[in-house]
């Protein structure tokens, strides 16, 4: 839903959101995980220390909140029964794509990049996440075979989630060196990943 199309308190709700989450990751940037206290944020943000504890559960749900985001969208496409796993992750990628290319952030996806290649912390929560996805691609995958979970099963399932992320973080690599990705690069990995895989398209 478009900003334009929400009621006043919805769009203050928005920007009271996003004034917490830029401050969090402006203060990261300054001060490190650990310096970036819920308190600094708050006066960066000029909110109280309750209002963001009303939207966030933690400090790490705050710096979290965008990529959380992701991978439950993640979740829930995998849910789906249509296709193979890679499909529903290509499908995945596309929506998520999308919502990138309408997402009128004003520099905070850029503010977010440089908040977690400068602080180690936020680098080992970005990589639970990624072990999340993978898991969630892997058990996906163990469900759409319809095989048992065996160690071979396991073995296989999990080196498709691996894969996949390991596919993806590359694309983010070139995304960070090129400012934007070549067009078709991603689905193009995702082919010789499925062909690799025994999987044809």
């Amino acid at each position: 839903e478009s900003k334009q199309a929400l009621g006043l308190r919805e769009r203050k709700n928005l920007q009271t959101r996003e004034a917490i989450v830029r401050a969090s990751f402006e203060l990261v940037i300054e001060f490190g995980y650990e310096g970036a206290t819920i308190a600094k944020i708050a006066e960066r943000a000029d909110v109280s220390p309750r209002t963001i504890h009303t939207i966030f559960a933690g400090k790490d749900e705050l710096l979290l909140t965008h990529a959380d985001d992701h991978i439950t969208r993640l979740e829930s496409r995998l849910a789906g029964s249509e296709g193979t796993t890679i499909d529903r992750v290509r499908e995945w990628l596309a929506d998520e794509a999308q919502r990138l290319a309408g997402d009128d952030d004003n520099g905070l996806r850029e503010l977010r990049i440089e908040a977690f290649a400068s602080d180690v912390h936020l680098q080992a929560l970005e990589y639970s996440l990624r072990r999340r996805a993978e898991s969630l691609i892997a058990e996906a995958e163990i469900r759409r075979s319809g095989r048992s979970a065996k160690s071979i099963d396991l073995v296989a399932a999990d080196g498709l989630g691996g894969a996949i992320m390991g596919v993806l973080l590359s694309m983010e690599r070139g995304l960070r060196e090129r400012g934007e990705l070549l067009e078709g690069e991603f689905d193009s990995a995702l082919t010789a990943l499925a062909r690799l895989l025994d999987r044809p398209r």
